[in-house]
């Protein structure tokens, strides 16, 4: 076992025993700290998968914290030490999104690299399709929502934002059909 492999063993032990007891605050400064530490200490060509996981939880922390400027730092320091990774750069897309980020091209850019690394990425077609309702791009957003549900029908999200992407361009029968099977799927997860 390397230097690293026994390094990281601690931070993961230390980082979510403190998650499980509910000090998320401690966890995430803890967290920080090692991680700032490992990252200079051991080369990242070493120690990419560690520091990636550690980076990705802690802008996920920020990003829950709304502290979306932090946790872009920490999720682009995630897509440098693990590039092949979709989540960091799908966590990218939704921080840029919440920033009121005008490209919205910089926004697709990161969803498609995440779609491109795993095509089974089916959020990413959801919230691209969410933001081109935004715009008003009825048919591109169906495109991207339609495809999230060929591979999971059952997304609720999804077919409430058909029921209003179907609504909003006109297509009241359509709404209607996708109204009933949000109806449906809300009492399956009732019982």
């Amino acid at each position: 076992m390397t230097g690293v492999q026994t390094c990281a063993l601690p931070i993961y032990v230390i980082f979510w025993l403190f998650i499980r007891e509910r000090l998320k605050k401690k966890a995430f400064k803890i967290a920080e700290k090692l991680y700032s530490i490992v990252s200079k200490k051991y080369s990242e060509k070493v120690y990419n998968l560690p520091n990636s996981i550690l980076a990705s939880n802690i802008g996920y922390y920020y990003e829950n914290e709304k502290q979306n400027k932090k946790a872009m730092v920490y999720y682009e320091k995630a897509v440098k030490y693990k590039p092949n990774n979709p989540n960091p750069y799908y966590n990218l897309a939704n921080i840029y999104y919440h920033l009121n980020i005008s490209d919205t091209n910089i926004i697709f850019n990161l969803y498609r690299k995440a779609l491109k690394i795993d095509p089974n990425y089916y959020s990413a077609y959801s919230n691209m399709g969410a933001i081109y309702s935004d715009q008003g791009k009825y048919n591109l957003a169906k495109r991207y929502i339609l495809t999230r549900l060929k591979n999971d029908k059952n997304n609720i999200g999804s077919n409430l934002n058909l029921i209003s992407i179907y609504r909003l361009s006109g297509n009241c029968d359509s709404s209607k059909i996708y109204f009933k099977r949000t109806q449906k799927l809300l009492r399956k997860v009732r019982y």
